[in-house]
């Protein structure tokens, strides 16, 4: 390399390093940091009732991290729910905030993507689109309409959050504080108005948005008295919104728990679908080389090195050559390769770029960066 060009990876070095607390580029998706993790309840802590939870606990886990209901439909998955404990890596008894008696248990994570990948299984990586849900519910009693939020609707919050936790979706509740509460109307969120809502919910800086609501109904037929509150179901109608367009328009009908799990699952699938990549293609290794296009600009550079640094996959990044506006980076990786890929898929200021000459199995990983 000659002393020019020495000169000036030092001077974009040193500029990373004084930009690096300055500069920050616009990421909605979320790390999820507990994919491998879940959490179930448990009768007591002999080990007949902890081997039982166990098994539970892995169906959870392989469904967070392959996105689908379908991967425990394998023979080689079943067989390997029979056997969780050879997958465990710790657990603990724990209370939940109702003082349940639950199971958390830690599996490995390198043997679960083995089994994922061996089976040509799905795997979803860590990096996720966030979803903000707006609900409003209408009481059956009073018919007065709330929206939900930790303050209102208490039950409804902490079953929407249980749930997302399950499938590994990272999902906000709007605060609803004296900001939304001016801004955004019960019957906004009734009503589906979205433009409105969209606006105001910015604050909240996630990917998609989910604008529904619950009612109670009695089943058509005439219940006696004592059969009213059997035959009571409750309706939930939602509709999921991206890039201001509605992605998704649902209802269901069944128990407060059913319908409130069924539009997780719902939306859990549905981004699983198009994120989730099946493993045994993507080649291992602890580093990747990377070509980032339109970063011209010092500020571009810099903003696209940091953003590559924030993967919690990525250990440290290295500008290897510039040229006119593409720089090429090595990425060296704490995780997995796959997660990187996904994250890289889902970020929306980098852009994949296909070589149409190339060998579409083996395309080279060359992304545009968007300022």
């Amino acid at each position: 390399m000659n002393t020019k060009a020495r000169c000036f990876f030092a001077v974009l070095a040193l500029l990373s390093l004084l930009c690096c607390a300055l500069t920050s580029a616009t990421v909605y998706a979320i790390e999820v940091d507990d994919l491998y993790q879940a959490s179930v309840p448990v009768s007591d802590q002999s080990r007949q009732a902890r081997g039982v939870s166990q098994k539970q606990a892995l169906e959870q886990v392989l469904v967070k991290v392959s996105g689908t209901n379908e991967v425990l439909e394998n023979a080689e998955v079943t067989q390997a729910i029979k056997n969780a404990g050879s997958y465990l890596r710790r657990f603990q008894f724990i209370r939940n905030d109702n003082n349940e008696l639950m199971l958390l248990a830690d599996f490995d994570e390198a043997k679960i993507n083995k089994l994922l990948r061996n089976e040509g299984l799905p795997i979803w990586g860590k990096r996720r689109p966030s979803i903000l849900l707006w609900l409003a519910g209408e009481d059956p009693q009073s018919g007065i309409r709330h929206v939900v939020s930790k303050e209102s609707y208490a039950e409804v919050a902490s079953k929407l959050m249980q749930h997302s936790q399950n499938r590994g979706l990272p999902m906000v509740l709007p605060l609803y504080d004296i900001v939304d509460n001016q801004k955004v109307l019960v019957s906004d969120v009734w009503g589906y108005f979205y433009d409105h809502i969209r606006k105001f919910s910015l604050r909240y800086k996630t990917d998609a948005i989910v604008i529904g609501r619950f009612r109670q109904y009695v089943e058509p037929g005439e219940p006696s008295a004592d059969q009213v509150e059997q035959a009571m179901q409750w309706q939930l109608q939602w509709r999921l919104y991206e890039s201001d367009n509605v992605a998704k328009n649902s209802v269901h009908d069944g128990s407060l728990d059913d319908v409130l799990q069924q539009l997780v699952n719902d939306i859990a699938d549905r981004f699983a679908q198009q994120y989730a990549v099946d493993a045994s293609k993507v080649e291992g290794g602890n580093r990747l080389i990377l070509t980032i296009s339109n970063v011209g600009e010092i500020e571009n550079l810099i903003n696209a090195e940091n953003l590559l640094l924030s993967f919690s996959a990525v250990s440290d990044v290295m500008l290897k050559s510039f040229q006119h506006d593409s720089a090429e980076f090595e990425v060296m990786l704490l995780g997995e390769s796959l997660d990187l890929l996904q994250g890289l898929d889902l970020e929306k200021r980098f852009v994949k770029v296909f070589d149409p000459l190339a060998d579409p199995q083996s395309q080279p990983l060359i992304y545009r960066w968007v300022p």
